[in-house]
């Protein structure tokens, strides 16, 4: 008689036990793994029971006819369910890693095996092809050979599928796959040849217990993703809804800014006195200082949202320091602060790269230095080092004799929001914004904005950039000082008498601007208020130009140029249409050329880009430059 070891199938009932009531007090994410999982635990219970107690009655035989049917009951329904954790390992593998519902096909291919092992247990009574018990002595039956079979066909299924989709599963599945196959082979082995053992259970136990803290891990790690998801979600809505309202506001501030900007742009243009004309250069220069406190704003979420891309191309060098000069030259006059100019002569005359960022960065650094001198000098100092035939480092530095920076102070000076030295600088304008900006562009360009200062002496900021040549001829030497003058000449380009111009705005004021900035080009302007104007003007004169307010009540701008592109036997249905818009957050441009329009002109527009934009749709035969 055998003497089994019955301690291995009552610790692994405790476990079963412990684990399934454990089980219950967690949150299940997946329910068909819970449920699968669940099964598996109650089947491990039922089979220490069976094992435990089929082996307790083998060992205390009796010649009860009643005892031994029993027993061989018992034995019967272990043999028929200590089978049934295979076959719900491959479901829980087969649904860890396929999102799809198991066919009628597989779920009947998954079953046969352990049918055929059914036939043989219940028939098993009558052929004792599996077991047989004979005065308290367990008896192998010759087809006992098929459940280890069977138990082996389940296994290199599951270890097949788990192998060819080895990729799609996560460290958990991987752990439990494991974990099952070295211990149901490990302890199938050892019970064959050593059946007093009673390991198979045990083995079982083990793989549920992995299973149990894969399951636990799994969805806590979900869960976790889920919180993560969530939160980006909610970060994703309210970063939309602050930019949306940003454009809404940037809407709302800058059409005053452009009706302010548009009036001293014609008395700049119109008015013979030169006191007037300087008294509206510094209205003009307030309303740009304004534009810029907004624009600067709008480039936080543009970099925030990471939408603010760079874009290379290639540009003049001296057309460059030129606009940055024009830009920043009454503030070196207001303020009687001498403005040095040194650009190295033997540079390349066009480079490729960013040049409207190295724009932005630079006369960030040239405003700030003008603002915090209030005597001395500023300098703009552009040089290189070249690093082949094709490219080279591009070295600007931005110095004063300003107020300087306190050594405490350095390490916030690229933060947002940021205003030093407050007691001292609490009548200069600003929001604390255009450096952080600057080293963000900066970053973006592969380089960093480095500074050095000493207080109350002065500040160097300077930056290096790789740049490639587009032009190996030198530069030479250019007088900066003669290239610019105090008052802004606003003379018109070109004249086009027979040129038809439609202009639709909301803003009456704004339409008054245009007609009036345009007067001395002589071109035949018609100006409208609403979308539903527009149309009707399109439908009896044939334009060459359209400008299109978008943000219009009732009809708005896109939905005009819908009405007067679907009209295809409009007189205007191939006419140019510039969008005009004081929605300036980044990529706009894009998406308004994606909906249909020629061309985007951001508000406020200015005098000369009116013309640029005149004389790049208008036809050439009715253009005549000055």
């Amino acid at each position: 008689m055998i003497h089994y070891v019955l301690q291995y199938d009552i610790y692994s009932a405790i476990i079963a036990v412990i684990v399934f009531i454990a089980h219950l007090f967690i949150p299940a994410k997946n329910k068909r793994l819970r449920r699968i999982y669940l099964t598996m635990i109650a089947v491990l219970f039922l089979c220490c029971i069976l094992d435990g107690g089929s082996s307790y009655m083998l060992m205390h035989p009796s010649k009860s006819v009643f005892y031994n049917q029993v027993l061989y009951t018992v034995t019967a329904i272990y043999h028929l369910v200590h089978i049934v954790p295979l076959p719900l390992i491959a479901y829980y593998l087969f649904y860890n890693i396929s999102p799809r519902k198991m066919a009628r096909k597989e779920h009947f291919l998954m079953g046969f095996p352990y049918l055929l092992v059914g036939i043989l247990v219940v028939t098993n009574t009558f052929t004792g092809a599996l077991f047989e018990v004979k005065d308290g002595v367990y008896y192998r039956g010759p087809f006992i050979m098929v459940i280890y079979v069977v138990a082996a066909i389940y296994m290199i299924v599951s270890v097949f599928y788990f192998f060819i989709h080895f990729s799609k599963t996560n460290n958990s599945v991987r752990v439990v796959m494991f974990a099952f196959i070295f211990f149901t082979t490990a302890a199938i082995a050892i019970e064959y040849f050593y059946p007093e053992q009673l390991l198979e259970c045990t083995a079982m136990a083990i793989v549920l217990l992995t299973v149990h803290f894969a399951i636990q891990n799994k969805d806590m790690i979900d869960e976790a993703v889920d919180a993560q998801t969530k939160i980006a979600e909610a970060a994703n809505i309210a970063n939309q809804a602050k930019t949306d309202f940003l454009a809404n506001m940037s809407h709302e501030i800058r059409t005053p800014i452009n009706t302010m900007l548009g009036m001293n742009q014609l008395i700049l243009k119109e008015s013979q006195s030169l006191t007037i004309k300087k008294y509206a250069q510094s209205s003009n220069e307030a309303g740009k200082v304004l534009l810029y406190l907004v624009n600067d704003i709008l480039d936080v979420t543009r970099v925030e949202s990471g939408e603010f891309v760079i874009k290379n191309e290639i540009y003049s060098v001296e057309q460059c320091v030129s606009f940055l000069i024009e830009e920043i030259k009454q503030r070196s006059y207001d303020k009687k602060i001498d403005f040095k100019i040194n650009v190295d002569p033997v540079m390349p005359k066009a480079l490729y790269g960013d040049v409207i960022r190295l724009h932005q960065v630079i006369i960030n650094l040239l405003s700030n230095a003008f603002k915090y001198t209030e005597r001395g000098f500023v300098e703009l100092e552009i040089t290189y080092d070249r690093l082949n035939e094709d490219e080279l480092i591009l070295k600007v530095y931005v110095r004063d004799s300003g107020i300087g920076i306190k050594p405490e102070d350095l390490s916030k000076l690229t933060q947002k929001f940021q205003r030093l030295d407050l007691e001292r600088n609490r009548k200069i304008q600003g929001a604390g914004l255009g450096l952080n900006i600057s080293q963000q562009i900066l970053l973006l360009m592969g380089s960093k904005l480095e500074f050095e200062s000493k207080y109350g002496v002065g500040s160097t900021f300077s930056f290096q950039v790789n740049q490639k040549i587009a032009d190996n001829a030198s530069l030479g030497n250019v007088n900066w000082f003669n290239k610019y003058s105090v008052v802004v000449e606003m003379d018109e380009k070109f004249t086009a008498p027979e040129a038809f111009v439609l202009a639709v705005d909301d803003n009456a004021m704004n339409l008054v601007i245009f007609r009036k900035l345009l007067k001395s080009n002589r071109i035949k302007i018609v100006t409208v208020e609403s979308g539903e104007e527009c149309i009707k003007a399109c439908k009896k004169i044939k334009f060459d130009l359209i400008f299109l307010d978008h943000m219009m009540p009732k009809m708005d701008g896109e939905e005009t140029l819908k009405r007067i592109k679907e009209d295809s036997e409009g007189l205007n249905k191939d006419t140019p249409v510039v969008v005009l818009t004081a929605n300036a957050i980044a990529g706009v441009r894009e998406k308004y050329i994606e909906r249909g329009f020629d061309e985007y002109m951001s508000k406020p527009v200015e005098y000369e880009s009116i013309q640029e934009m005149l004389i790049k749709f208008l036809p050439k035969d009715k253009v005549k430059l000055q």
